[in-house]
């Protein structure tokens, strides 16, 4: 986004800069014109009325030239201004044309890498495991070869929780069995979403009678709560946020870190 927003800032000021010149030399030209075409006709009357001196003809005759010269000059100027302007945009949009191409090898790279580890659960039938360590060549790869792109422009909380939903209950990996290291939970991502987002009415839809327990001796049991349970916590943490001034704290982006973590989140 920053680089796609520096090549428009550069593509703006490079336009306005061109722009500007071109209407500096129209300016200018037609100046030019209006006073070349004045000695002219200040020169046809002297030699029609006879009353100019031989010497004041040739300066006058000298000083048309000139003006009609500057003009000539002033036009090929602002040609030459415009075919660098139509230039400038060609390559403008070459320019962005080459970054579209680039970041949809890039996308489409990152489709094929998702789509190759999904192919090595699937074939492999591996347990996905939470918080399991890679090398650093995955960090420094990027969250979007790991989990793909999200999709969703900045602050479009209503897609991001559709997008969200769908990665959860209708992605190829939302019904397969993994178990939480920490707790030993058992579980599927599309049994997590709704434990996170509506554990009531996710019983219903799942057609369980009750959440995968934690199987770890000496862990409590969760106590799956909907986030409408902290409409009170979020409204007071609301008016400390616009008591300074800040944007208050959506319930989209209450939901969003609950279903990421899983069911471990919102628990007491």
């Amino acid at each position: 986004m920053r680089a796609f927003k520096e090549r428009q800032s550069r593509q703006s000021t490079a336009g306005a800069g061109a722009k500007a010149k071109e209407a500096q030399l129209a300016a200018l030209l037609e100046r030019s014109e209006a006073e070349a075409a004045k000695l002219r006709r200040a020169l046809l009357t002297s030699q029609e009325t006879g009353d100019a001196s031989p010497e004041q003809l040739h300066r006058m005759e000298l000083e048309a030239r000139r003006a009609e010269e500057e003009t000539r000059r002033l036009h090929n100027d602002r040609a030459s201004a415009l075919e660098e302007a139509k230039a400038l945009v060609a390559a403008h949009k070459a320019e962005e044309e080459e970054a579209s191409q680039r970041d949809e090898r890039e996308r489409q790279e990152e489709s094929r890498e998702l789509h190759d580890a999904m192919q090595a659960i699937v074939h492999q039938n591996l347990n996905a495991r939470q918080l399991s360590y890679a090398p650093p060549s995955v960090f420094f790869s990027g969250l979007g070869t790991v989990i793909g792109r999200c999709g969703a422009a900045p602050g479009d909380d209503g897609h991001l929780i559709r997008l969200i939903h769908d990665e959860h209950t209708n992605a190829v990996d939302s019904q397969f069995l993994f178990e939480s290291p920490n707790y030993l939970i058992t579980t599927t991502s599309r049994i997590e979403y709704w434990a996170a987002k509506d554990p009531e009415a996710g019983l219903g839809l799942l057609g369980l009678g009750q959440y995968p327990k934690e199987m770890r001796p000496g862990v409590h049991s969760r106590n799956l709560r909907s986030p409408a349970d902290f409409a009170p916590e979020c409204e007071a943490m609301n008016a400390k946020l616009r008591a300074v001034g800040e944007p208050p704290h959506t319930a989209g982006r209450f939901r969003r870190p609950s279903i990421v973590h899983g069911a471990n989140v919102p628990q007491v």
